[in-house]
């Protein structure tokens, strides 16, 4: 039994203090957490600062952890001993307090990534028994893509309470309850369709594999939590072979890091992201404890681990799970032909760009009329031989909740922000697409050099630009016209020359995108093999054709040849 009577004393100091000098091997948002928690444990003790660090809450979850014995694996039937990292979460989770009301805990949103086999449903079964003992008439839920998904953790919690006999004449063990008999408090494990979270009044929800959940259970759990004077949401995931950018999961990751930072303040969130800090370091074992924090407590996971990189040598499939599942990296296409790595677009991504009075590039991908559609704007600056790159979407407004289901995208929130328009009635009309570029002309000051268009569903606005005397570049989507600008355009962005001003729909179309190459070694796009929608990319690439062929006209130099 533990009493702790200073923070020093505890693990999860022990364990910022080590990471922040050094002496462990942690990721940047480890080394930032860490950093946040030891600055935190400072404030507290100015008076006017808030909340303060419970070492009675603290000694009494590591108390109860030690009651229980740990149910399968080496150390099958002996004392849980909380390792270090994951005392670090649950002091984090339960210890912070306010100091004017200790029963209400500090954090209500939490997002926890590590790579697989760190005991992740074993951490998830603890929060859940810390959660029901916590207050009275707790109400803790479990929630995931799948009902055996969110039953693994549910599973896991009834056998380490079954584990002490003692302990467990204290609850109620049913098939889906778990129930607190002092207290009244429950747990019960939920699957993701929105319907069956309907009337639940959550304390605690736990969304785990929090990457293939669907944005709408996060928020039907947090609507649930508005009674609760200490309510949580803990979202748990390990990396997915999924759409990630765009994924309210990745935006939560991103948020989390932000707020490690300091770049974002919000004193009631709390997080920590497990993972390597690179892709190059999958192959160093020197580093895979950024992404496994439990290595150094678990001799076993190393062995695994090595077992594991060790079948993925010489074969790319294996080689991509182990970067996704086992280091915890975000791969978002597939890697034997993904078109551009994310971090090499967003190195040259900008929050805005000043083209006024440079000439503009239209690319325009329209695909279908009821679909997203896709204008690209690409202008060229001499002094500095570089290609801005500006994007912009439309939508059908009634037809963009299925859209967004489809997608799994916050459309209507980036339309907010002004990187979409959405457009009246099921069909996006093509004056409003031409209207919209005339507009864009003249209100950026980047008159029109010529559009450059794919055919299909563009008849229209050619005939339009016909009549205003606008240049016209048909592009067809075939290895002969597209293959060479498609590997330019990859060439520019590696080399810094494509800036591109932010746009996330941009982005993720990036992420997205994979290509296809022929015998001859030819590489275009592949919209049918890529993850999900690319077609501001396409658009772009249109524009970038038109731009990189045609700027002798406005600039005296033929670049026309120079396209590998």
């Amino acid at each position: 039994m533990v009493n702790y009577k200073s923070i020093e004393e505890t693990k999860s100091y022990w364990y910022a203090w080590n990471v922040v000098e050094g002496n462990i091997v942690a990721c940047k948002d480890c080394i930032n957490a860490c950093a946040r928690f030891l600055k935190d444990i400072e404030a507290a003790e100015n008076p006017d600062y808030p909340f303060y660090f419970d070492l009675e809450v603290a000694s009494r979850l590591e108390n109860g952890a030690s009651c229980l014995n740990f149910t399968s694996g080496a150390r099958a039937k002996e004392p849980v001993e909380l390792a270090p990292p994951q005392a670090f979460v649950f002091d984090n989770l339960y210890a912070w307090r306010f100091k004017d009301n200790p029963k209400k805990r500090r954090f209500r949103t939490s997002m926890i990534m590590k790579a697989r086999k760190n005991a992740k449903s074993f951490d998830m079964a603890l929060i859940s028994i810390f959660s029901m003992n916590d207050e009275e008439e707790a109400e803790v839920v479990s929630v995931a893509s799948k009902k055996d998904q969110a039953k693994i953790s549910f599973k896991q919690c009834r056998r380490l309470i079954a584990s002490n006999p003692r302990l467990a004449k204290k609850f109620k063990l049913n098939r889906n309850e778990i129930r607190l008999i002092k207290n009244e408090s429950t747990f019960i494990p939920l699957a993701s369709e929105e319907k069956t979270l309907d009337g639940i009044s959550p304390s605690v929800g736990i969304i785990d594999e929090a990457f293939v959940v669907p944005e709408g259970v996060r928020s039907s759990i947090a609507s649930g939590t508005g009674a609760r004077l200490s309510p949580l949401i803990v979202s748990i995931s390990t990396s997915y072979d999924v759409k990630m950018i765009g994924n309210w999961a990745y935006d939560e990751m991103e948020y989390t890091k932000k707020v490690n930072s300091g770049e974002l303040d919000n004193e009631r969130h709390w997080g920590v992201i497990y993972q390597l800090d690179s892709e190059e370091e999958y192959s160093n074992p020197a580093m895979w404890e950024k992404a496994n924090p439990l290595i150094p407590y678990s001799p076993i996971l190393m062995e695994d681990l090595q077992e594991s990189f060790k079948k993925s040598i010489g074969n790319l499939a294996l080689t991509r799970d182990f970067k996704i599942k086992r280091m915890n990296l975000i791969l978002s296409a597939s890697s034997l032909d993904k078109y551009i790595s994310l971090p090499a677009w967003e190195r040259n991504t900008y929050p805005a760009i000043d083209t006024r009075g440079k000439y503009a590039f239209y690319g325009l991908d329209l695909s279908i009329n009821t679909d997203l559609c896709a204008v690209s704007k690409v202008t060229y600056c001499e002094e500095t031989d570089t290609y801005e790159v500006k994007a912009h979407a439309f939508l059908p407004r009634a037809r963009i909740e299925e859209l967004e289901a489809r997608d799994d995208m916050k459309y209507r929130l980036y339309a907010d922000e002004g990187y979409i328009d959405l457009i009246d009635g099921e069909v996006i009309d093509n004056d409003y697409i031409y209207e919209w570029i005339k507009r864009d002309s003249e209100l950026s000051e980047t008159p029109i050099a010529m559009i450059c268009y794919d055919p299909y569903n563009s008849d229209e606005i050619m005939e339009w630009c016909k009549l205003d005397g606008i240049p016209t570049v048909q592009i067809f989507q075939g290895m002969r016209m597209l293959s060479g600008v498609t590997k330019t355009f990859r060439t520019f962005v590696y080399k810094g020359k494509i800036i591109n001003h932010f746009n996330p729909i941009l982005t993720w179309c990036v992420s997205n995108a994979i290509t296809t190459k022929d015998k001859f070694n030819n590489e275009i796009l592949d919209k049918l093999k890529s993850v999900q929608k690319i077609d501001l990319l396409a658009a772009t690439i249109f524009a970038f054709l038109g731009c990189y062929k045609n700027k002798e006209q406005f600039y005296g130099r033929d670049y026309s040849n120079n396209i590998i």
